[in-house]
């Protein structure tokens, strides 16, 4: 348990500093988030905790990954600015240069959603026009 006593960033050490002991369920997350960021958990239930870990405290993972492992921050910010609008505006702040195809792509991306719900949409008005057709109850 010596790694639990010994943070690895900077950002966790802030975080340690304002966390009473009582709450350290959250200090711990954090230090299982350096791990991650530093690819030390490998395949099996500790990287499927993880990976709820991680969507549970984007922002600390985030600043985690930033310090540890830029590829990893960098990878992670991209994926997560999908779902988020302030991580898209952190990847622009961030990533000035990419952030135009970032945007390209994720314009891309929702544009095929809604087409996919469109489709979804046609299709199920058919199947309901069918059911009449065949004699169902409307």
């Amino acid at each position: 348990m010596d790694e639990f006593q010994k943070p690895k960033t900077e950002y966790v050490k802030n975080k340690m500093k304002k966390v009473r002991y009582k709450d350290m369920d959250r200090i711990i997350h954090l230090f299982l988030l350096e791990r991650a960021a530093l690819k030390e958990i490998g395949v099996g239930s500790d990287s499927t905790f993880v990976s709820g870990v991680k969507r549970s405290y984007p922002r600390d993972y985030l600043m985690i990954a930033k310090e540890l492992n830029p590829a990893e921050f960098k990878k992670f910010l991209f994926q997560i600015a999908f779902t988020e609008e302030k991580f898209r505006k952190m990847l622009k702040n961030e990533f000035p240069d990419e952030y135009p195809s970032f945007m390209k792509r994720y314009s891309r991306e929702v544009m095929l959603m809604k087409k996919a719900i469109e489709k979804e949409k046609l299709e199920k008005k058919k199947e309901r026009e069918d059911w009449v057709r065949f004699g169902g109850k409307p």
